[in-house]
């Protein structure tokens, strides 16, 4: 679907089109993801800094190619499951929708499974943390089923099963881990790179505070994709 997305641009407006196109992917990213501090109570000029750091981080990827949807479906998706934890409703079951787009627009959709995996992790520690007589398994009950449905929902594709096989096979090549810039460790000389040293550290940083205030889920996230990092 990338493809023909690409396609349509370069049709529309030629290499103008199709820059424009991964320029509002970009966009909308950042967007999404300034609006998404606000919503969790940033300040407006710290979110704008951070959200600035964020972008400078990414410019190594600011490329016309289709990880750009998984970008911003990334952000997107951790947005909708934050609401989730905030209220529960039935609307956190659409992620199974937007994975089968996603698993047809780029291979990145495995970011949405890792990140469930996190969360249903996460509610199960936070149901342990508490006293025997009022652990809630809901939650967890609950993102064990999302992550069961999308999993399965990854397999509507014109490949099926095969499309995670080639995946698979991809992220163990050495050739690809050895000489792809991108599957390198970030070397920090980069001017983007320090962005993300900011970052990372930063987000490492708030860790001890999440668990004291007893957020395992969020505490997760940030180690295992700091690690991934």
């Amino acid at each position: 679907l990338s493809d023909v997305g690409l396609a349509l641009a370069h049709t529309t407006g030629g290499l103008v089109g199709v820059v424009l196109a991964a320029g509002v992917l970009i966009a909308a990213t950042s967007a999404v993801l300034f609006r998404y501090m606000l919503w969790r109570g940033a300040n407006v000029m710290a979110a704008a800094v951070l959200m600035i750091v964020a972008s400078a981080a990414s410019t190594i990827h600011w490329l016309a190619r289709p990880h750009l949807f998984s970008y911003l479906l990334l952000a997107l998706s951790v947005w909708w499951l934050e609401a989730d934890r905030r209220r529960p409703t039935r609307w956190v079951f659409g992620l199974v929708g937007l994975c089968v787009l996603w698993t047809n627009l780029h291979g990145g959709f495995g970011a949405l499974l890792a990140t469930l995996g996190v969360y249903l992790a996460g509610s199960a520690i936070e149901a342990l943390w508490t006293p025997a007589e009022s652990r809630d398994w809901n939650r967890v009950r609950r993102y064990g089923l999302l992550l069961g449905l999308s999993l399965a929902a990854t397999l509507v594709n014109p490949y099926g099963w095969r499309l995670h096989q080639h995946i698979f096979t991809y992220l163990r090549s050495d050739f690809i881990l050895n000489h792809v810039a991108e599957f390198l460790a970030p070397d920090f000389r980069g001017a983007s790179m320090r962005h993300f040293e900011v970052l990372l550290f930063a987000g490492l940083a708030t860790v001890p505070v999440l668990l004291k205030r007893k957020d395992v889920t969020m505490a997760l996230l940030i180690l295992a994709w700091a690690h991934a990092a």
